[in-house]
């Protein structure tokens, strides 16, 4: 089976749809929505990915997606240890890369 290529307006779909119920939910998807504003609609979700530099809704994302606690706790704190908000951001997507995000938003198939 051939995988689909997910874009920036299928993932900002998405993320409309997942709860929020905290604030600092709520503040975490407006950021990511941001995000995925001033990007082009056809833009590969993986190439969005690889590029955000927001840790902390990155983590969020991959929360609300079902990514396990255990999994996220861990490049929470490995994460927490770096200064730059870049090193931050790429430590996350070593736990939570985008073949593993982008099935967990979009199931089987999706890339």
């Amino acid at each position: 089976m051939r995988k689909r290529t997910m874009y920036v307006a299928d993932l900002e779909a998405r993320i409309q749809r997942l709860p929020a119920k905290k604030a600092e939910d709520r503040e975490s998807k407006k950021a990511l929505l941001r995000w995925l504003k001033v990007n082009p609609r056809r833009r590969k979700g993986s190439d969005w990915w690889n590029r955000i530099q927001l840790p902390d809704a990155m983590l969020w994302l991959g929360t609300a997606a079902g990514e396990t606690r255990e999994r996220l706790r861990v490049a929470r704190e490995a994460a927490e240890r770096e200064w730059y908000i870049a090193t931050r951001a790429r430590i996350v997507r070593k736990y939570v890369p985008w073949e593993v995000l982008a099935e967990m938003l979009f199931g089987r198939g999706a890339k």
